[in-house]
């Protein structure tokens, strides 16, 4: 039960360990999450401008108009091992400015359950089962573990009937284990023991795990059982509180769904995607989520095992909703800026759809937001986060790609200004909302060790990230 309850530590997405080496090589190939940021690649902040008469420069107009910015973005150019291809939409918010905000993590509230158990299952209490009561079958009914007999009976086969060998790392022969599923069989009862659970969320600070912060449970909607999690454990170097509420699929399995990039593995359920979507928006304002938006989806699959070989199980569609602060979208992006000694992950908001419907609500470290400036914030013009763009990504990317023989080619589709959270490096439980620029798209790489080009053709891939107020590069891997 703890393993599954912190499985959330293991960052964005849950990636499968199929996917390891891959994953790997994208984060060589992904400038904002390479971890890797070196004096060069800082562009000196510029003094803030101001108008004649000592006044700063306040928002004027639009925004698109104070910044300069034109309809597209498009250049071609290279310098050594790197070239870059821009043909992208300039997106800006349409607001008049854009002021700075001071981030703080916070826990869940009871009001926040309530809002969002009304909203997906309705009220009530919660059950799970009495481990207590059925401390000696380890919480199993007599039909489970029967199950679980029969499976382990068949991987003994499998193992040409070696009841000797050692069992899955446990210290125990397979026979040995057989024996105390035996065991457990004996003593377990026919049904599950059911116990009511308080539906009261908790918050406590503490140095250590505090069983009282985290709430479980499971709740019976029309037939269907769903897994509601609540996790308050705010402690020691930990920073994120966890909300998921999962639907049973298959004979009461719960899945837990990963991003994946190849869309022929997700079965193709992109060509669903426009009304899931719609579903999804629709969602969020029943669940009176009224500060955020749907910023976009991806595919997602689940998997099983077959002996020690990892398949494709269910597909799915994943919606990731943004928080909005005063019509300023803080832009998503798989990197999210955990701090890496201090974890502190940037909210994410996900909507996981199946083919029958909503298969996970998953809210993770939610924040609350404070003034910072009172006034807009002056903001470089376009022109001049162009330059620094394209000096920049040839340096970020020259450094990452040194092998003889080896290429980068990088094409932007989109460039985005938006709310980003930055930290201080100074104290990594200080951020502020700050408006950034980001340059997305995708990027190959060819030559060298790689026998044929890799391409990293993901959504929400930033090449670039830069600070509209002075230019600065962040690094959206660290947060900072």
């Amino acid at each position: 039960m703890d393993g599954e309850r912190r499985r959330h530590e293991n960052g964005r997405g849950g990636t499968a360990a199929v996917c390891f080496a891959a994953g790997i090589l994208a984060v060589l190939l992904n400038g904002c999450g390479s971890g890797v940021q070196t004096e060069s690649e800082i562009v000196t902040p510029k003094e803030e401008q101001m108008l004649a008469g000592g006044e700063s420069m306040a928002a004027t107009g639009t925004l698109t108009e104070q910044l300069q910015a034109p309809e597209r973005y498009q250049s071609d150019f290279s310098q050594g091992a790197v070239s870059v291809t821009a043909d992208a939409a300039i997106l800006v918010p349409g607001v008049e400015g854009i002021k700075t905000k001071q981030v703080t993590y916070r826990a869940f509230t009871q009001e926040d359950y309530d809002r969002i158990m009304n909203g997906l299952l309705g009220d009530g209490t919660l059950w799970d089962r009495d481990y207590e009561a059925m401390e000696a079958s380890h919480g199993f009914t007599r039909e489970e573990l029967e199950e679980k007999i029969a499976e382990t009976e068949a991987q003994k086969a499998e193992w040409g009937g070696h009841g000797d060998w050692e069992y899955e790392g446990m210290g125990i022969t397979i026979d040995e284990r057989i024996e105390q599923l035996k065991t457990l069989r004996d003593a377990a009862p026919q049904e599950a023991v059911i116990r009511e659970i308080p539906a009261v969320v908790s918050y406590q600070e503490s140095g250590g795990y505090n069983e009282e912060n985290w709430l479980s449970g499971y709740k019976t909607v029309d037939g269907t059982d769903y897994r509601i999690s609540l996790d308050n454990q705010i402690y020691d170097a930990f920073y994120c509180a966890d909300f998921s509420i999962q639907r049973a699929e298959d004979n009461g399995k719960y899945k837990e769904y990963s991003r994946v990039a190849d869309t022929e593995e997700a079965e193709g359920l992109e060509e669903e995607s426009g009304r899931v979507l719609e579903e999804a928006a629709a969602l969020a304002e029943k669940l009176g989520l009224s500060d955020f938006e749907v910023w976009g989806g991806e595919n997602y699959i689940c998997y099983r095992t077959e002996g020690d070989t990892l398949l494709p199980d269910q597909a799915a569609f994943g919606v990731h909703l943004v928080r909005t602060v005063e019509g300023v979208p803080v832009t998503y992006s798989h990197e999210y800026g955990d701090g890496g000694e201090l974890f502190w992950p940037e909210e994410e908001l996900d909507l996981i759809y199946g083919r029958e419907g909503l298969v996970t609500f998953h809210w993770m470290s939610p924040y609350q937001i404070e003034d910072l400036s009172e006034d807009y914030v002056f903001l470089l013009p376009f022109s001049e986060i162009q330059s620094i763009f394209e000096e920049m990504i040839v340096k970020r990317y020259e450094d990452m790609f040194r092998d003889e023989g080896q290429t980068i080619e990088l094409t932007v589709d989109e460039v985005r200004l938006g709310y980003m959270r930055v930290r201080s490096k100074e104290n990594l439980l200080e951020a502020t909302l700050v408006p950034v620029w980001d340059f997305c798209g995708t990027s190959t790489a060819s030559g060298g060790s790689f026998k044929e080009p890799y391409v990293m053709e993901e959504p929400f891939t930033s090449l670039l990230t830069i600070n509209a107020m002075d230019g600065t590069v962040i690094n959206r891997g660290v947060g900072y």
